[in-house]
């Protein structure tokens, strides 16, 4: 209850029609981040699944601020 990150996150077309249901779970504390290491996404349309384990993941890797501008973005 101290996390305050999400566990469902719905996802609606334009025309408020349910597209996506993401669940995230198995939250751990990576390099003092709290970080998901489990999604699964349905997508009732489709009648599928996707399941997502993160194994790996760094945190603070020496990125600069600049690096995220909008110049720096684009493609």
């Amino acid at each position: 209850s101290d996390i305050w990150h999400p566990v469902r996150i719905e996802y609606y077309d334009k025309r408020n029609e349910l597209l996506k249901t993401a669940h995230y779970g198995g939250y751990e504390q990576i390099s003092g981040v709290w970080s998901y290491t489990r999604m699964a996404v349905e997508t009732p349309r489709r009648n599928s699944k996707t399941l997502i384990q993160v194994q790996r993941t760094e945190m603070n890797t020496g990125l600069a601020d600049s690096d995220f501008e909008q110049g720096s973005l684009k493609r």
